[in-house]
């Protein structure tokens, strides 16, 4: 699907470092990737196709690399800005009464990263997040 092959190269330049090499063209540096990323609001278009997902495994590809992209606080800051906790806190209700306990994981591991990289006054004022 290219939903799921848009997700992991999102995630490859995310996360995986350049090599570099001693000569001959280099590709760009691995914090010009995320910086590239982080500028251009990606999160934010994830965010959205979160919100409306029904597909559990494009859901789950998506939520996995949310908590890449959550290990930075204004991507953090934006989840909390596009309301994505509430969907992701349903949607881990729902998998508790499954067996999917990847998306469980994912999905703690999602929140746990916006409670501590988001913006603190974001993080309080949430009521989902309050519960925490």
């Amino acid at each position: 699907m290219v939903q799921i092959a848009v997700t992991h190269c999102i995630g490859s330049l995310y996360c995986t470092p350049v090599p570099i090499y001693n000569d001959g063209p280099q590709a760009c540096r691995h914090e010009l990737n995320i910086k590239a990323i982080e500028d251009s609001n990606v999160v934010k278009i994830f965010a959205t196709e979160l919100k409306k997902m029904e597909d559990d495994t494009v859901y789950q590809e998506i939520l996995h690399l949310l908590l890449f992209l959550s290990l930075s606080s204004s991507n953090c800051d934006c989840l909390l800005d596009m309301d994505i906790i509430d969907v992701i806190s349903r949607n881990m209700v729902a998998a508790c009464g499954s067996s999917n306990s990847k998306l469980l994981q994912l999905s703690v591991e999602v929140l746990w990263n916006v409670i501590e990289y988001g913006n603190p006054d974001k993080v309080q004022a949430d009521s989902k997040l309050a519960l925490w």
